[in-house]
């Protein structure tokens, strides 16, 4: 099924690899400075684990995956949950992948059909809607998103974003057209036919799956970077978030004021 020598998939894990460094080094100066202003226990200097407390299950799930104070604006829900449940989608055919060169074969019956083909099509749509809701939204952005400032660099990450599921697109289209249909690639299948023969070379679906794959190692070196680093810090936040209402304050230690009172 695959065309891709294995020397493009080695240097591909390569730099995907780097990505994810950049990604985790990001992420890791995002905690330090989170860390710089947190009370340390006695003892327990220097273990990240310490400020983390108990986890909220039901906060992360309701509040951080699924954004359930987004729902409130149906528009931002609904854009929301086609982008994240798209997106895992994507991420999901993208992950599995790997198994065809143990000799799983993927793009076959069940899975091939739901997965790899009607289900990355439609989680690719998905995506791309929620997008142009969103950046549309920040280019017109309602007076909540631009008092007292517009919020900057989510625009970018949006257009990243959107042109890395527009180019799995295209290098799907070029592939099609290259070696022939695929069942369930609704949207793929439709676009490699207006091509014709004019898009069946190997080299051109070569080079824009390689520019696919770029891209989106990108997106992902940039992600801590830019505002849209919400999307793995929001999760994580709504999970340590107290499970009580309202707002809890530490208990007050009355014995170091005693003290002091005793020493004047």
């Amino acid at each position: 099924m695959d065309l891709i020598p294995t020397l493009d998939y080695v240097l591909l894990t390569v730099l995907l690899l780097s990505a994810l460094a950049a990604l985790g080094f990001g992420l890791h100066r995002i905690w330090r400075r989170i860390a710089a202003g947190q009370p340390v226990e006695d003892g327990a200097a220097g273990s990240p684990l310490t400020a983390l407390g108990p986890l909220n299950g039901s906060a992360f799930f309701a509040r951080g995956v699924l954004a359930s104070r987004l729902w409130q604006r149906p528009f931002s829900g609904a854009a929301h949950a086609l982008v994240l449940f798209g997106s895992m989608i994507l991420i999901l055919g993208h992950a599995v992948f790997p198994l065809t060169f143990l000799g799983v074969p993927l793009f076959e019956g069940r899975i091939g059909f739901w997965l790899m083909g009607l289900g990355r099509d439609l989680a690719g749509v998905a995506v791309l809607l929620g997008l142009l809701f969103f950046l549309g939204r920040r280019l017109f952005p309602p007076d909540r998103l631009s008092q007292p400032k517009k919020r900057s660099g989510f625009v970018f990450m949006e257009i990243l974003l959107l042109v890395v599921v527009l180019a799995g697109f295209g290098a799907e289209t070029l592939r099609i057209a290259h070696s022939g249909a695929h069942e369930g690639k609704f949207l793929g299948n439709f676009l490699a036919s207006l091509l014709g023969d004019s898009g069946g070379s190997f080299a051109a679906f070569h080079n824009a799956w390689w520019i696919h794959g770029l891209l989106g190692l990108t997106f992902i070196s940039c992600i801590a970077y830019s505002p849209i680093a919400h999307i793995l810090l929001g999760p994580i936040n709504s999970a340590l978030a107290s499970a009580r209402r309202g707002i809890a304050l530490k208990p007050i230690d009355w014995s170091a004021l005693e003290d002091e009172e005793a020493d004047e």
